[in-house]
């Protein structure tokens, strides 16, 4: 039975899934040997009633036959949480399974299986996450190669944790920010009627879900940043809204109040002024009515009884 030299292996990390504790490779497999010009076409063909078979751990495999593509495979795998995403953005998984590559021949019965020498190529590029792998050989009793055993563990890159800290304690900025803004409103002594602390403390009680949502592949609510940044946040931000409108209330309250007492003593004013008004016009009219004086004529006795009257002056 013919046999191959090696299977080469490249195993290209395409995605990570925490929430679904699933991992995805893009496997591509490569004959090396003496069957390697034998599979330029594209397609497996290693001899009539051959098989490859690739174990890649005890659930998942690979199987060949001739005449089969040798195009990429998409592989799904689960792995373990060290660290579960809870703990997000210092989660950490890992994956550890054993590889091993079989020929059967199947021209027989029962089938012939062999092992065959399997080399491993990894590319471990995974944009937010940085890995570490180990690789060591598994013998069998004889002490001979059988496969290789891969271990790998994953967690989130620096510069993911560190702009998830830088997040977390901007909301905090903001939140403790807005909410002594808000004391110092409410505790003014002013009653100017303005809306810029308010309108502040209301927006940003919407904005802060969408700025916790800028953290890459931030998990749903419910994470370490949330039990001690987020919900602490809305919570600072929802009651510095509530006490900015309930102060804004009263202030409105107050001065429509103010603006009808003075509009109630303007009134009053200017209806004692009229009614003074009206007894000083009164006073001197009847003044204007009295009459003249009549100018008094003298009576002059003469002599002998008679009498003559002189005209005034």
């Amino acid at each position: 039975m013919d046999t191959l030299d090696q299977v080469n292996i490249e195993f290209d990390l395409v995605d990570v899934r925490p929430a679904q504790r699933e991992i995805e490779w893009l496997l591509e497999l490569d004959l090396g040997g003496k069957y390697a010009e034998r599979v330029e076409s594209g397609l497996f063909d290693i001899g009539e009633g051959l098989d490859l078979v690739v174990e890649l751990g005890r659930h998942q495999s690979i199987k060949l036959t001739q005449g089969d593509s040798l195009s990429s495979l998409s592989v799904i795998m689960i792995v373990e949480d060290e660290s579960a995403l809870f703990n997000y953005p210092f989660d950490v998984y890992s994956i550890e399974f054993e590889i091993k590559s079989l020929i059967v021949d199947t021209t027989v019965e029962p089938y012939e299986m062999m092992t065959v020498d399997t080399g491993m190529i990894l590319y471990e590029g995974e944009l937010g996450w940085e890995t570490h792998a180990e690789l060591s050989a598994v013998y069998d009793e004889d002490n001979s190669t059988t496969g290789i055993k891969f271990f790998m563990e994953i967690h989130r890159s620096t510069s993911v944790k560190f702009f998830s800290m830088f997040i977390v304690i901007l909301m905090w900025a903001i939140s403790l920010f807005v909410f002594v803004l808000a004391l110092n409103y409410c505790l003014s002594r002013s009653d100017e009627i303005s809306y810029d602390v308010p309108a502040l403390a209301v927006g940003l009680l919407f904005a802060l879900p969408f700025v916790r949502d800028v953290q890459p592949n931030v998990p749903v609510v419910g994470a370490t940043i949330d039990v001690f940044g987020f919900f602490w946040n809305v919570a600072l931000v929802a009651g510095a809204a509530v006490i900015v409108l309930a102060a804004l209330a009263t202030r409105v309250q107050r001065n429509t109040i103010r603006q009808y007492e003075e509009a109630e003593a303007a009134g009053a004013l200017q209806a004692q002024q009229g009614a003074d008004g009206s007894v000083a016009s009164a006073g001197s009219f009847k003044q204007h009515q009295q009459p003249k004086a009549s100018a008094v004529v003298p009576v002059v006795v003469g002599p002998g009884g008679w009498t003559a009257n002189r005209q005034p002056a």
